[in-house]
């Protein structure tokens, strides 16, 4: 009864939302492209040096293990591979809190992560986008994810779950590489066309 609208970002949503009989609005979650805005970076890797981002909150449908081992894997592949990876803990989950850092541990490459559950300043976070080289959207659910578009418009290639809503709405090969949700392997496989490639990372 206290309901006058539901606001939705996508239409599967508003199709759903609207058997409430409540009236429903779809609204983008837009980007500020004047303040995110870089151009993209001109890389040839040939020092094999890789710096990946990963951005939003603390839950284990993000999937920030994914990058995790995805860096352990690159650094095993031969490659000089980082992570940033802002993961506020907005739900206080201590137990999730732990099973991530315990693999953090358990990944080997700790020395290598700069993980941060305290999030990102609006400041810390342009400056991130900008001195980083991939994002990595490894999300396992459907979610709409703005900070993935943030990162196109800094600049930055992105690597994107297919389970993701962010999906839908980009071309596979042409401005993200899509890969399989809980698939770090695949993380990894887009990761290294992206550094063989630099026109493709282009």
């Amino acid at each position: 009864p206290g309901v006058d609208w539901i606001a939705v970002y996508d239409h599967a949503t508003e199709a759903l939302a609207k058997k409430t009989g409540r009236p429903v609005k779809v609204i983008g979650n837009p980007v500020n492209f004047d303040q995110f805005y870089n151009s993209v970076k001109t890389r040839s890797f040939k020092d094999k040096s890789i710096k990946l981002l990963s951005v939003g909150a603390l839950t284990h449908q993000r999937r920030f293990e994914d990058t995790v081992t995805a860096v352990s894997i690159l650094r095993r592949e031969g490659y000089d591979a980082k992570a940033t990876i802002f993961c506020q803990d907005y739900w206080a989950s201590k137990k999730y809190r732990e099973e991530f850092k315990s693999h953090i541990k358990n990944s080997g490459v700790s020395n290598y992560l700069d993980i941060r559950f305290s999030g990102a300043s609006d400041r810390e976070l342009l400056a991130a986008y900008q001195a980083n080289d991939i994002f990595i959207f490894p999300t396992n659910v459907k979610i709409w994810g703005v900070a993935a578009f943030e990162a196109m418009a800094s600049g930055l290639p992105t690597v994107v779950s297919r389970a993701t809503d962010v999906a839908p709405v980009l071309q596979d090969g042409e401005n993200t590489l899509l890969v399989d949700p809980c698939s770090p392997e695949q993380i990894v496989w887009a990761v290294t066309r992206l550094i063989q490639d630099p026109g493709l990372y282009k």
